[in-house]
């Protein structure tokens, strides 16, 4: 279930990359500032792949 639900994550996400690419090229892209913890965003994609095999 948890593979399902990280593809799924990913496929969200692909499709939300070219929504803001179409969004870039009609130049109506706005961009705001935010936080996030960089260690914690880079173990989610490193890590739980590995731990997925």
């Amino acid at each position: 279930m948890e593979v399902i639900q990280y593809s799924s994550l990913g496929l969200l996400s692909a499709i939300d990359d070219i929504l803001d690419y179409s969004k870039i090229e009609k130049k109506e892209l706005k961009l705001e500032e935010r936080q996030f913890d960089l260690i914690k965003m880079v173990k989610e994609l490193y890590v739980y792949p590995l731990e997925c095999t």
